[in-house]
């Protein structure tokens, strides 16, 4: 059974390796994340995501899930679980930047919006900034 729980400040080395070898950004990291979560099998490490809070909408960033996962739904249900409680903790929406996941996160909820549309608050993330390159798709899921 997977577990999935808030990740405590001494794990964000896991989240770095995740990142590094699915080739997500790191940038802002450490300055900007708000919540993270790793999802566990047994006591080990397979996946991450984060968030960055921004007033009452988030960026949903740094979602990976380690290779020999993959294709089995946890990437789903860690995102599925973000969301619950990012909603419970008074978020209503959240906000994504991709380059190719665009599918994986249809299927949950989330649709494209034009860069234009972003709310100027969330452009403060290095996400935004650079991180991820102007040619990213932006998608968001309205919580409220």
């Amino acid at each position: 059974m997977i577990q999935i729980a808030l990740a405590t400040g001494e794990q964000l080395t896991i989240m770095q390796h995740f990142l590094q070898a699915s080739h997500l950004p790191l940038a802002g990291l450490e300055r900007d994340l708000w919540r993270a979560w790793l999802a566990w099998k047994d006591e080990t490490p397979i996946a991450c995501a984060g968030l960055e809070r921004y007033g009452k909408r988030a960026l949903l960033r740094s979602v990976a899930v380690a290779p020999t996962w993959r294709q089995q739904g946890i990437g789903s249900q860690l995102v599925r679980t973000v969301v619950q409680e990012a909603q419970a903790l008074g978020i209503q929406e959240i906000y994504l930047l991709t380059e190719g996941a665009e599918a994986f996160f249809k299927r949950l909820g989330f649709q494209p919006i034009a860069r234009e549309n972003v709310p100027a608050a969330l452009h403060a993330s290095a996400e935004w900034n650079g991180a991820c390159p102007q040619t990213a798709t932006v998608m968001v899921l309205r919580c409220g």
